[in-house]
């Protein structure tokens, strides 16, 4: 049924990557995972490596009671390594993870579970495109991003310089300089995972089942499966506002018609040339990138 398999996995800015993937052929089982560091809190690839390992693991046990085992390993570790049960680990400190996962069932239908800001993304044979999963946490990167980026640009009028031309050192320097002005507002913003004002994540917690999204999906003329971390979502230009809401339509559209390292080459190159975040707005230069296509029969 499955006729190829392709992925990309590449870090960021930092020298590790807090993604983590899944290609579990025997049970059938394909995930991207995007970790996510606390803020001073603990590192991001324990919960997104926790998620992968009991994704991995080969059992009977159904997709979510997979990722509802990998939810209670992840409170165990946190508490193992915190020294205190999880309701006394503010939420700023978690590691915490977006996960798109699928299991195929024969040629009949997938299951799917989602977290976060991963994409679950189908294309079908009469090339349409249907996004499944929907990009809660966006609304708020997007709060963050305006308040960064126009500091970004009242630095650049304001002493008269091209902020993409500085010594990388003094971009990274800048862009959290930034990042610090807006500690209350990330702190405001984190606060609200696995809640109804917020997103749904994997941090060990009860509520984080209660902000699983999951369901079942007839594989009726599926000609591709494209999952996807926010680092292979597409950027949008400052001055074209209405990209932006097409962005991972964007992505699926140059993977499913040139292949998944074709969209990587087009945003590393983006990222590149624009190192201050200045022409496409973001809150960082490169995120890790993890992506798996999935082509079929």
């Amino acid at each position: 049924m499955i006729r190829s398999i392709d992925f990309i996995y590449k870090n960021g800015s930092r020298n590790h990557n807090e993604d983590a993937y899944v290609i579990n052929r025997e049970n059938h089982i394909f995930a991207a995972i995007d970790g996510a560091t606390g803020l001073g809190g603990l590192s991001g690839d324990i919960a997104s490596n926790i998620i992968k390992q009991s994704l991995e693991k080969v059992s009977e046990r159904s997709l979510r009671e997979k990722v509802e085992e990998g939810n209670t390993k992840l409170r165990l570790k946190t508490e193992e390594l915190k020294n205190l049960p999880l309701t006394s680990i503010s939420k700023l400190e978690r590691s915490t993870c977006s996960l798109a996962a699928i299991q195929l069932k024969g040629n009949q239908y997938l299951e799917y579970v989602s977290y976060g800001d991963c994409m679950i993304i189908l294309q079908y044979k009469d090339q349409s495109i249907r996004i499944v999963t929907h990009d809660h946490v966006d609304v708020l990167d997007t709060q963050a991003i305006k308040i960064v980026h126009r500091m970004l640009l009242e630095e650049e009028t304001g002493k008269g310089i091209d902020l993409n031309q500085l010594p990388e050192e003094k971009i990274l320097s800048l862009l959290q300089e930034k990042k610090d002005k807006i500690k209350i507002l990330l702190h405001e913003n984190r606060s609200k995972l696995n809640t109804s004002e917020g997103y749904g994540i994997i941090d060990g917690s009860e509520e984080a089942l209660n902000f699983m999204e999951y369901g079942v999906i007839p594989l009726i003329n599926i000609k591709q499966i494209l999952l996807l971390t926010d680092g292979l979502k597409m950027h949008t230009h400052q001055q074209d506002n209405k990209t932006h809401k097409n962005s991972w339509e964007q992505s699926a559209t140059i993977a499913f018609n040139h292949g998944i390292n074709e969209l990587y080459k087009q945003i590393i190159q983006i990222e590149k040339n624009d190192p201050a975040c200045i022409e496409y707005p973001r809150l960082k230069k490169h995120d890790d990138k993890t992506g798996i296509l999935l082509t079929f029969e």
